[in-house]
């Protein structure tokens, strides 16, 4: 029995059990919930893998060894649910888990095709005990390896798309951070290589494979605790927000206007149109002060001016070369220094000045404040007086 192979299998159980228990549960918490036990199941296949329980039963040694290729489009589509403001259809899960079983049934045709092959599992990896085995079948398990590090590489750039995506929807940056999506894509390709490296370089004796499955068991463990941990206290980042298009260009604020129009060229949005959107979103802040909602989005605004909200963020770009959350703490920024002149605020503190007008926090409203200003804001204050 391996001891560090029981820690993870309990782990996993336990926060499978904890996500359960979680209130108001979205589909992000169900696919984390799929993952964990999923990796608790793959757990027990490998110590299954040291008891020699495969040896005889290679179709379920198979399919419990093929689990690996769950973990890139679990990791792909958890994000998904994250990012996206809709639900991640059916059919998606069925185009990503379909390699899965292509893999399954690939291993299955092989000895149906070659009845003589004897296939096992080693090290909780497929093995052939068969003489001048085409290196091309050998060389299937690295599917798996190929498999996970190009979901890794494909969820760091979508999360890169989508980080510059958010000053474009919304008007705060608190809760809405996609670091440690980031951070499990990069921990998930270094920790999966590290785990194939392990299972290939190694001897296959029956000793080194106790080693092998010892050392998988440590790394998953590490890295099922903080996927547990840090996926129970995520949230929906967009909520039921409809995102803008991605940016595939640097913050509009320091943008050129060409690079602006390049990237809008083929919106169908009329430069007269840009600018009326522009103007009733200006008189809209100005007169209801939408700017104090401390939650404000882009589709809020877009709702209340009944536009589309990615003509919108256009409109903002073009005519004012910024984005939607620029545009909305410059009146924030502007709102703080009426206060701070107005006789009435006189009793209030800086912060509690900065929550009327519309900041979530202090380190938001003094980083915003300086960048707007060149000033901290108790160096304003300071400077007024």
């Amino acid at each position: 029995m391996n001891t560090w192979l029981w820690i993870g299998i309990v782990q996993a159980v336990f926060l499978s059990l904890l996500l359960i228990s979680k209130k108001d549960k979205k589909q992000p918490d169900y696919i984390l919930l799929s993952w964990l036990l999923i990796i608790g199941v793959h757990m027990a296949y490998y110590e299954l893998a040291l008891q020699q329980y495969w040896r005889h039963r290679w179709i379920p040694g198979v399919i419990g060894h093929a689990l690996a290729m769950c973990y890139g489009p679990l990791l792909y589509l958890y994000t998904l649910s994250l990012i996206r403001p809709r639900k991640v259809k059916a059919i998606t899960f069925v185009l990503h888990f379909l390699p899965y079983v292509l893999y399954v049934t690939l291993w299955i045709g092989f000895k149906a095709w070659f009845p003589a092959w004897n296939l096992y599992i080693s090290s909780g990896l497929m093995a052939i005990s068969v003489a001048h085995t085409p290196d091309f079948i050998r060389s299937i398990t690295y599917l798996i390896a190929i498999s996970a590090a190009g979901y890794a590489l494909y969820n760091l750039k979508i999360l890169r798309a989508y980080q510059q995506d958010i000053p474009q929807t919304f008007s705060y940056h608190e809760k809405i951070n996609l670091n440690w999506l980031r951070y499990c894509a990069l921990s998930f390709f270094l920790i999966f290589i590290c785990i194939f490296l392990i299972l290939t370089l190694l001897p296959s004796d029956a000793t080194s494979s106790s080693v092998k499955i010892s050392g998988v068991s440590v790394v998953m463990l590490l890295w099922v605790f903080a996927l547990g941990y840090f996926g129970f206290k995520q949230t929906h980042i967009f909520s039921s927000i409809p995102v803008a298009k991605p940016a595939n260009s640097p913050n509009p604020t320091v943008e050129k206007v060409s690079t602006i129009t390049t990237r809008y060229q083929k919106s169908g949005l009329k430069a007269e149109t840009s600018q009326q959107y522009t103007q009733a979103a200006q008189q809209l802040m100005q007169e209801k002060k939408l700017y104090l909602n401390e939650e404000l989005t882009l589709h809020q605004l877009a709702a209340q001016l009944d536009v589309p909200a990615y003509h919108l963020s256009q409109a903002l770009n073009e005519q004012l070369q910024k984005n939607f959350f620029d545009f909305v703490n410059e009146y924030r920024v502007e709102e703080v220094k009426e206060k701070v002149a107005d006789p009435t605020f006189q009793k209030y503190t800086l912060l509690a000045i900065a929550y009327e007008s519309g900041f979530r926090s202090k380190s938001s409203f003094n980083r915003v404040f300086k960048r707007f200003t060149g000033m901290t804001p108790s160096e304003y204050k300071k400077n007024r007086e």
